[in-house]
């Protein structure tokens, strides 16, 4: 059963639903047990597999963000260091400082010889379950290193290949490779423990040994050095979306200046995602174009690419409504608010505002979904959900019937 919940746990994202998939079949046993877990595997993930399907040609992604996305160097230790010890975030700004620091680097260093040698005693232990773990991990690596090492190769290969954009941010793939610092360095304190005979070298060996992953980053601890802090949304916020619910209009919203950063005041003037589409409780297009050091990565969202055509030029209110857009959200404070066509604007009704403005587009209607789209997106979820229940039922349906054969065939306990 806790098999069946992390897998499924994993599935609530694409990469790391494939990762987890990649981990139940290196540690089940037999081919049978193997087929038995891919299967459970590919229906707990149909819901993004059937709509990633669905999407075809459109799943593909700007060769340009593989060179931004790759792993950065830390510690002074280079790319490879920073991705052995799970960093190299392509966003540098959200790096802690203690990872800039010369004895982090030290203690990184220290913690992997406590790894290789937690290694080596499970290998001299019978090592059960070792190659597969280690397997993931140089996985994890090679995929969070091919940016920088191949550039070239893998921009071809999520620019041509649906769906292999989840390798573009090779970092987040180094989630294989925790397993092997964790285990591999609880094999190695057990040994040094061990190897001390009397109760009060043991407990300062272990405190010392549980102190060296917190002491290589110290400001992890009270949100990142007290970095982390609430934000507030404004009043202004709340009105405007309590005027797209009350706006009488069908379609989605379109969130202006049609960028994806802001920069609110309100949130410590810190960079974000636009948040102002995930405020509102309508289905809103806003840009999915990224710049990473000035350069611009082009966005994945078809639709979006057709209201950015349609906003470069001379555009109505009418254009908006044959693209589903009923409501328009104009962020004030957000930059290139100055720069908004505000004559055309003015020909739409205007509901109200402050700083966030809110018009609606009169004969705009719902976006047509596919029929496809109707029939297999809710049969994907219902597979995924019986799955699910299935696989957590199985065991408790056959000890009911007498049996005794474990759920999705022989899969490593854990």
């Amino acid at each position: 059963m806790p098999v069946v919940l992390g897998l499924a746990a994993t599935a609530l994202s694409p990469a790391t639903g494939v990762m987890g998939l990649l981990v139940v079949l290196a540690c089940a046993r037999g081919v049978a047990g193997r087929v038995r877990w891919l299967a459970l595997g590919l229906a707990l993930n149909a819901p993004w597999l059937v709509t990633g399907l669905l999407r075809g040609s459109d799943a593909v992604v700007d060769p340009l963000s593989v060179r931004l996305f790759d792993a950065q160097p830390e510690l002074g230790l280079g790319r490879l260091g920073a991705v052995l010890s799970l960093g190299g975030i392509w966003n540098t700004e959200v790096v802690p400082v203690s990872r800039t620091l010369f004895s982090s680097a030290v203690l990184v260093v220290a913690l992997w010889l406590l790894v290789l040698l937690g290694l080596w005693a499970w290998r001299r232990s019978g090592g059960r379950g070792l190659v597969a773990l280690v397997a993931l991990g140089v996985v994890g690596v090679l995929v969070a290193l091919a940016g920088s090492v191949a550039p070239d190769a893998l921009g071809w290969v999520v620019a041509h290949v649906p769906g292999a954009g989840l390798l573009r941010d090779g970092t987040r793939w180094l989630l294989l490779l925790a397993p092997v610092l964790v285990v591999g360095g609880a094999h190695g304190a057990s040994w040094l423990v061990d190897r001390c005979r009397t109760a009060g070298p043991r407990r300062l060996v272990a405190a010392g040994l549980v102190l060296v992953p917190v002491a290589a980053l110290p400001d992890l601890a009270w949100g990142v050095g007290g970095q982390l802090k609430v934000a507030h949304y404004p009043q202004d916020w709340a009105e405007a979306r309590e005027r797209v619910t009350q706006s009488g209009t069908e379609g989605d919203v379109l969130v202006l200046p049609f960028s994806a950063y802001r920069q609110p005041s309100w949130n410590h003037d810190r960079p974000v995602l636009d948040p102002l589409g995930r405020f509102l409780d309508r289905d809103t297009v806003v840009s999915d174009d990224l710049y990473v050091s000035g350069r611009r990565i082009a966005g994945e969202d078809p639709r979006a690419a057709e209201v950015r055509e349609v906003l470069d030029g001379d555009w109505t209110g009418d254009d908006l409504a044959d693209l589903g857009i009923g409501v328009v959200v104009v962020d004030g404070s957000a930059p290139g608010s100055a720069d908004l066509p505000f004559e055309q604007l003015a020909s739409l009704r205007r509901l109200g505002g402050g700083e966030v403005k809110v018009y609606a587009v009169d004969g705009a209607s719902r976006p047509s979904v596919p029929a496809s789209w109707r029939v297999l997106v809710p049969l994907a979820w219902v597979t995924a959900l019986a799955a699910l229940v299935l696989a957590l039922a199985g065991p408790a349906l056959r000890r009911a019937g007498g049996g005794t054969r474990p759920v999705a065939g022989g899969a490593a306990r854990s």
